[in-house]
């Protein structure tokens, strides 16, 4: 594979799956591996796997009021078209202080912008 190293593991998971879910950081560097992505996924699709798709996109880390994340999801709406949910994971200051206090962000806040809703909303 010569547009995004991976490792045996990521290859044998493309192998083995019938979809990818790609989660994407609405930051500037997300921007440019999606290309890559989207190209080694066609390189799994004509070598190894010709079932393999793209199921859907997720937007996460968004905060929407950064005018570049929103160019950034516009960018991957364009690319991706309808494959990209609605459902975008807003940027959470409680995920990043997760680590930090050792202890997960969806037992510390009770925040209406928390985590989990938008994960149990998502896989509903």
């Amino acid at each position: 594979m010569t547009a995004l190293l991976l490792n045996l593991l990521t290859l044998n998971a493309m192998v083995a799956a019938n979809a990818v879910l790609v989660p994407v950081q609405t930051e500037f560097f997300a921007l440019e591996g999606i290309s890559q992505l989207a190209e080694t996924i066609g390189q799994v699709r004509a070598t190894l796997n010709p079932s393999l798709e793209i199921q859907g996109v997720v937007l996460t880390m968004h905060d929407e009021r950064t005018q570049f994340a929103r160019e950034v999801a516009d960018n991957v709406r364009d690319f991706f078209g309808p494959k990209v949910y609605a459902t975008v994971i807003p940027r959470n200051i409680k995920v990043a202080e997760a680590p930090c206090t050792a202890c997960r962000s969806s037992f510390t806040t009770t925040s209406a912008k928390a985590p989990r809703p938008t994960w149990i909303w998502l896989a509903s």
